[in-house]
């Protein structure tokens, strides 16, 4: 039969009616139980984290990772904080008198142009 669609019905029924017969899919929806939601869901507790104590200054941190509060690692410093907290103040103070210099100047009032005169 020319114009059918291939497959074991397109030999007795024309092309309309097979579609309309082949196009609604049905889909199960499987209702899950609350036992198994609950089975599902009991790996999503938080767990505490596991700290260390810093060797240098006391506080807590993470275990294998450098001490947040010192910049200290295994008894040596890695990282100097202090003086990248300087750096940071001094790069946010410098920004803070930008601002303030582009608001007045902002601010400011505008200086008045010398009034021409027009010619009659």
């Amino acid at each position: 039969m020319e114009g059918a669609y291939p497959g074991a019905l397109s030999f007795c029924l024309p092309k309309p009616v097979l579609s309309a017969i082949v196009a609604p899919i049905m889909v199960n929806h499987m209702r899950h139980t609350r036992a198994h939601t609950a089975n599902r869901r009991s790996h999503h507790a938080l767990k505490t984290p596991m700290l260390a104590v810093c060797s240098n200054c006391g506080a807590m941190h993470k275990p294998h990772h450098m001490c947040l509060e010192c910049g200290f690692y295994k008894g040596r410093q890695v990282m100097d904080l202090k003086a990248q907290k300087d750096k940071r103040d001094a790069r946010m103070q410098a920004k803070k008198e930008a601002v303030r210099a582009q608001m007045s100047a902002v601010n400011a009032p505008a200086p008045e142009a010398p009034a021409v005169e027009e010619k009659k």
